[in-house]
């Protein structure tokens, strides 16, 4: 499934969704050939889109109620998205497209040093998430 998203420069752009956001965007609009996907209720009781500004107060208070500290806003998602998926072995000019950065010098921002791949503590993180255990700070001294 592909959705239209409106970028910067009110650039309209298709992205593809994994399985499980598609499922989720399809009961969503339940059968729906237009409009806008969310909406929000204003304090006056009005609905209005649901925008950047929304998601970052909507993303903030999840990760308050669930403890996640430091907080966590869209773009670091979107920071730990394109270096999680350069760690992964995905060529940087794919990542480049997807995340639909203007130039492959951008996204090279995010990459980290590439030669210790093996070795890089994202597996060891995304091991400890699969396994449901938690993830310990090394001891230091």
């Amino acid at each position: 499934m592909y959705v239209k998203v409106l970028g910067k420069g009110k650039k309209v752009e298709e992205v593809a969704l994994a399985s499980e956001p598609a499922e989720a965007v399809e009961k969503a609009i339940a059968g729906r050939k237009r409009g806008a996907l969310c909406l929000r209720k204003k304090k006056d009781g009005r609905l209005v889109h649901y925008d950047r500004h929304s998601a970052r107060r909507s993303l903030i208070e999840l990760a308050s109620e669930a403890g996640v500290q430091p907080a966590v806003w869209p773009h670091r998602l979107r920071h730990s998205f394109v270096s999680l998926a350069i760690d992964g072995g995905v060529p940087i000019e794919m990542v480049s497209r997807h995340a639909r950065h203007s130039s492959v010098e951008t996204t090279m921002r995010y990459a980290r040093t590439l030669g210790d791949h093996d070795e890089h503590s994202t597996h060891t993180v995304m091991e400890a998430i699969g396994a449901g255990e938690k993830v310990r700070a090394p001891r230091r001294g």
